[in-house]
């Protein structure tokens, strides 16, 4: 699992225009909207060779620290 993880991790940073890093390490991308981020993880957990909602699953945390 944390083989898949570094995968599409790094295939993400394929997927995403140029982006800053966050906070806590992540990628930062300036996207037009929530939904823009879920369709680039979702096309980076395919080319990374995965099916999404088979080998892998999204879940939202809606209670951020920051926004």
């Amino acid at each position: 699992a944390l083989r898949m993880c570094a995968e599409v991790f790094h295939t993400l940073k394929k997927v995403v225009p140029a982006s800053g890093v966050g906070d806590e390490g992540g990628y930062a991308p300036n996207l037009d909207s929530d939904e823009d981020a879920l369709k680039a993880l979702v096309t980076a957990i395919e080319k990374a060779g995965y099916k999404p909602g088979e080998d892998f699953m999204l879940a939202i945390d809606a209670a951020v620290s920051d926004w």
